[in-house]
């Protein structure tokens, strides 16, 4: 392959992460904040531990879109992701990445987790479906991964390339940067999430099925299948964004393509594609539950119409107003219900 070749894949990555990045980024910071108000905006959700996981990790989420996304997209268009300009931000950016990262899928598999012990007909295990554990956990875990991350602080430096002369930032410790190549990556952030969303998925979709033979209450049981079956198509999302970074993380390791400028070419064109594919895991929450739920359309017409609409101006406008405003807002709900009906799975 000519060294033309070559620049046409560096040119083709660049425009990838300059674009479909911006993209990724804007829609993934807008779907996060309004995950977060309409999970803390209603009661229904701030009672229920499986929103609390999802709202956890929609804070993460839009964390990572600006300390892991935002940097790389401005990297390729000026050429620095400033981890070169600043020890600081060198250290932050790569443990912030480390415990966001984890913790957010960490959070994920716990909300699916919990919508298992949801439908489940055991009791015991429908107990475990609670707020305050929710807390405790998500609290326990955060500070193990905390701690897990610690490393990528001390261990991350400034250094000067062999190969470009250049200041990058790189793990400095060799004992560690095996751990992260053998364990974080392909296993905290590749497959062990990848497992545990399918096989608690599929147990949770099994119980879903058997859900309307159980003795629950109306109210309960539908809560239960709408955050069930949007944790479940979210789960299978993820194993389709997640499941390409992981193989060409592996593919990365194994392969030796020191000598081979053409190989190693290649496999850093697919590693970079792949980790912009796995940003739509940052990004996609907020249109998933949109698009598989039709109970979050209007839970999200309702709180942004009704609730924070309508609070902002209660001295500005007559009662007479208010009333035909919120008429008018039931008929924009059925509207945008009928045109998502027809454009995404219900």
């Amino acid at each position: 392959m000519s060294s033309s070749s070559l620049a046409t894949l560096h040119l083709i990555e660049k425009e990838v992460i300059t674009f479909i990045g911006s993209a990724i980024f804007l829609a993934g910071l807008l779907g996060c904040i309004l995950n977060i108000t309409v999970f803390l905006s209603l009661q229904t959700f701030r009672q229920s531990s499986c929103a609390f996981y999802l709202t956890v990790m929609s804070l993460l989420n839009s964390g990572q879109l600006l300390t892991t996304v935002l940097p790389r997209i401005l990297g390729a268009i000026i050429g620095t992701d400033g981890s070169d300009k600043s020890v600081f931000f060198c250290k932050f950016r790569l443990f912030s990445i480390a415990f966001g990262t984890i913790f957010s899928l960490n959070c994920f598999c716990f909300a699916i987790m919990d919508q298992y012990c949801a439908t489940c007909s055991r009791p015991r295990l429908q107990q475990l479906c609670n707020v305050k554990l929710a807390r405790y956990l998500v609290c326990i875990f955060g500070i193990i991964w905390f701690l897990y991350a610690i490393p990528y602080w001390i261990f991350y430096n400034q250094v000067v390339s062999v190969t470009t002369g250049t200041i990058v930032c790189m793990m400095t410790n060799a004992v560690y940067l095996q751990i992260r190549a053998y364990f974080n990556s392909p296993v905290l952030i590749g497959f062990l999430p990848i497992v545990a969303t399918v096989t608690f998925g599929l147990m949770a979709y099994r119980n879903l099925q058997k859900m309307r033979f159980y003795t629950v209450p109306l109210v309960r049981r539908e809560l239960d299948k709408q955050l069930t079956s949007i944790v479940l198509t979210q789960g299978l999302i993820n194993t389709f964004v997640l499941s390409p970074y992981a193989i060409a993380f592996i593919i990365s390791l194994t392969v030796n393509a020191a000598d081979n400028a053409v190989l190693k070419a290649h496999i850093d064109f697919s590693a970079n594609i792949t980790f912009t594919l796995f940003w739509v895991y940052y990004a996609c929450p907020f249109y998933i539950y949109i698009c598989v739920s039709h109970r979050f359309r209007r839970q999200f017409i309702h709180v942004f119409s009704k609730i924070h609409y309508l609070t902002t101006i209660p001295v500005l406008i007559p009662e007479e107003t208010t009333l035909v405003v919120m008429q008018s807002t039931t008929v924009v709900a059925r509207m945008v219900d009928a045109v998502m009906d027809m454009i995404c799975v219900t």
